[in-house]
């Protein structure tokens, strides 16, 4: 079962010169699964680039602590496990908690039944997250620890 969900991967690494990879522990990653590729060229290229001249917080007062969430409510984001910590997170007054996603409309439901009221939903284009990022002063990201989310490059960091 296993050699049957790498054959691809392992046929196409018999092919090709090249691998880009996202990060250094994805490269890490294929080597080690894939010795035959050690003598391969592997290019990382991150998602986003970390400029170092560019300030990455905004500084905006407020009274409260803002932790942002910005994606969807695929199976992988956790949605349950955020709901929980979003639950965990409204007994403190001093935070506030603003979620930035294309299903505003699963968010609600989510909200509505486990009881939870005063979470700003909305949709957002694109263009207009880097700045929310560094408006917030916390983000979450909940993944399952496995291989993919080790090597992986998460695109939310700034």
């Amino acid at each position: 079962h296993r050699d049957l969900h790498s054959f691809p991967t392992r046929r196409s690494s018999d092919l090709l010169k090249n691998f880009v990879c996202v990060s250094q522990n994805m490269i890490n990653h294929y080597k080690k699964k894939y010795p035959e590729t050690e003598n391969c060229n592997y290019i990382k290229l991150p998602i986003f680039s970390l400029n170092s001249n560019e300030n990455n917080v905004l500084k905006v007062k407020r009274d409260k602590i803002r932790i942002i969430y910005s994606g969807r409510t695929s199976k992988w984001q956790n949605v349950p496990e955020m709901i929980n910590s979003i639950k965990v997170i409204q007994k403190y007054s001093n935070l506030e908690v603003k979620i930035y996603s294309p299903d505003t409309e699963e968010f609600a439901k989510e909200f509505i039944s486990n009881d939870i009221e005063g979470v700003t939903v909305e949709s957002v284009k694109p263009d207009c997250l880097k700045k929310l990022y560094k408006e917030a002063d916390l983000g979450l990201i909940l993944r399952e620890k496995n291989i993919v989310n080790k090597v992986a490059c998460p695109t939310k960091y700034f």
